[in-house]
């Protein structure tokens, strides 16, 4: 089925044949777990499902993969059994559904003996795994990556499919197998042909015992950024010329916020993807830092603004644990698993309350921001009871509330992310622009995330420029000098000198310290902290009607609500 993705006052909005719908969707990796009539019940339509070309594992230190075999295990023998059924299961719960197949582009075990000179070894898999930059896997993965695309064009299901997302490397998220940027001899001659296209001739006096005794690193992370961009966009313009340019492709990528310490891992060259014409949406999870806690931001991983500012939609996955999660051979007996998943990462909240909390914080953050969303029942049966089941009718009703024009931008802050911050100060021990980011949701102010590298793009919309680290650009901070436009920078910028000169250079703050504050689209929400009274105060004009929203008292441009503790309210901006 043909499919573009369209903005309405900045939703994300997918036309697929005749219909339109938001970007809101459902999925999980055991299918026979999944929970398709329970979602389709509540509105839901639009859903992702698994296909991966091996049965390898999909994350190198556990050996876990959710494919019990692989479309392309056996060489010469395609076998798309496993991906139709799963098709043909969903379509049996929904007949309406359209699917965007996530489509892992990992090679199968038969290449990776095949082709020693193109793979590193990992701890799951002494016997490696494809370097993702290089050009024989991007050659025969590209290949496999047509006849899969060639199968599904041809199935009886066809007209359900509206699109791809492309995924590939260390837990289907493009990073490197051993999370250093594939760093092994193998690597080399790609390296130094990396550097020898910047600067000509720079890598002819390279040595590969030098290499691996690490006298390149700063070059070398880098190139072990750039190279996955490349592959990305590689393996999405095939999929696009495939496509015919009629159906939707995406991907994951853009951790710039979230893997400091692996900053080799492949995912901080987000710069080089937004240009790309072959790429309509991005994906990562919400972050996993302080276990989600409630008590805090539900924060992005990547420049959200920046995204949306190159004509490209965030669609966020919410793969949010729940009281009812477990770990995954809990669910799923012949689960191939070398070393077990352990830890708090795998779960939710303690009860049924606190777990609609958590749904409701994530989706005020979508709503008010990136505007799309899909809901991650990882094993199946995360969200299996009623009472949670009525909440995702009713987020998902919320979901077709139209966008509007929301506050001007002008009384934002813009935070500016410097992809390259950690190959200049690799001793950083704290994620300092997470960490800020997540804490200014706290501050009563909102603000705006974007690249570095989109300074020009908007330095004259905004009245506030917030740096995150020890050294921006000079060019920048001259510029904001002589503009006269108000900025802060520093790896510890204090909630209460940003207040002092947002007070300044903008206006009021929202809100007070303490509780979360999201704005955007047309809506605010609150996500209290604590238990009690909100007052919000919004520019002269402004004034706010509910939504998801009780206790509500309204005079002028300010509003108190009542909020339990945990709770998330949200209501609509109007003007006066």
């Amino acid at each position: 089925m043909d499919c573009k993705l369209i903005f309405e006052n900045e939703k994300p909005m997918l036309v697929a044949g005749d219909e339109k719908l938001p970007f809101f969707a459902y999925m999980t990796y055991f299918t026979e777990n999944a929970h398709y009539k329970d979602f389709t019940q509540c509105g839901y339509h639009l859903y992702s499902v698994c296909a991966g070309f091996t049965e390898m594992p999909i994350n190198s230190e556990s050996g876990f993969s959710p494919f019990r075999r692989g479309i392309f295990s056996v060489k010469g023998a395609a076998d798309y059994s496993e991906f139709d059924a799963d098709i043909k299961y969903l379509l049996d719960a929904d007949e309406n559904a359209l699917i965007f197949p996530r489509v892992y582009l990992s090679m199968p075990e038969w290449w990776v003996r095949e082709n020693p000179s193109e793979v590193l070894p990992t701890f799951a898999d002494p016997i490696g795994r494809e370097m993702l930059f290089s050009d024989k896997y991007k050659t025969d993965c590209g290949q496999l990556l047509g006849q899969f695309i060639s199968h599904v064009r041809q199935a009886e299901y066809s007209e359900r499919i509206i699109g791809y997302q492309l995924s590939g490397g260390n837990t289907q998220e493009w990073f490197h197998f051993d999370h250093n940027g594939s760093f092994c001899a193998n690597a080399f001659p790609y390296f130094c042909r990396y550097v020898n296209a910047k600067n000509p001739g720079a890598a002819d006096g390279y040595s590969v015992e030098k290499f691996l005794n690490g006298d390149y690193m700063r070059e070398f992370s880098r190139f072990a950024n750039d190279t996955v961009a490349d592959t990305i966009e590689y393996f999405a313009s095939l999929c696009k010329l495939q496509c015919g340019g009629k159906q939707i492709v995406g991907t994951f990528y853009g951790y710039s916020l979230e893997n400091h310490t692996q900053f080799r891992d492949g995912g901080f060259s987000m710069y080089k993807l937004l240009e790309s014409k072959n790429i309509d949406f991005f994906s990562s999870p919400f972050s996993y830092t302080d276990d989600r806690s409630l008590e805090k931001d539900l924060s992005y991983m990547l420049a959200e603004k920046s995204v949306r500012l190159h004509g490209k939609a965030y669609i966020v996955e919410a793969d949010l644990r729940t009281h009812l999660s477990d770990y995954p051979e809990k669910n799923r007996k012949d689960i191939k698993i070398k070393r077990l998943y352990r830890g708090s990462v795998w779960f939710g909240e303690n009860n049924e309350e606190l777990t609609i909390f958590q749904l409701k914080r994530a989706f005020a953050k979508v709503i008010t921001g990136n505007g799309g969303m899909w809901w991650f029942d990882m094993w199946g049966g995360w969200y299996a009871t009623k009472r949670i089941m009525d909440e995702m009718r009713y987020l998902r009703q919320l979901a077709d509330l139209p966008f509007s024009k929301a506050l001007p931008v002008g009384t934002h802050a813009a935070v500016m992310i410097d992809e390259t911050l950690w190959e200049r100060h690799e001793l950083y021990e704290e994620n300092i622009q997470r960490e800020f980011c997540k804490s200014l949701c706290a501050s009563g102010i909102v603000g705006d995330i974007y690249l570095m590298t989109d300074f020009d793009a908007i330095k004259d919309k905004y009245s506030l420029f917030l740096f995150p680290q020890p050294d921006p650009p000079q060019n920048i901070i001259e510029y904001c000098r002589k503009n006269k436009i108000a900025f802060l920078y520093g790896e510890k910028i204090k909630t209460k000198d940003i207040r002092a000169v947002y007070a300044k250079a903008v206006g009021v703050p929202l809100a007070d310290e303490g509780d979360i504050v999201y704005e955007g689209n047309g809506f605010i929400a609150v996500h209290a902290v604590s238990a009690g009274v909100k007052t919000i105060t919004l520019p002269l004009g402004y004034t706010v009607k509910p939504i998801m929203c009780d206790n509500l008292s309204v005079e002028h441009n300010a509003f108190t609500v009542n909020i339990d503790k945990y709770d998330t309210v949200i209501l609509r901006i109007v003007s006066n």
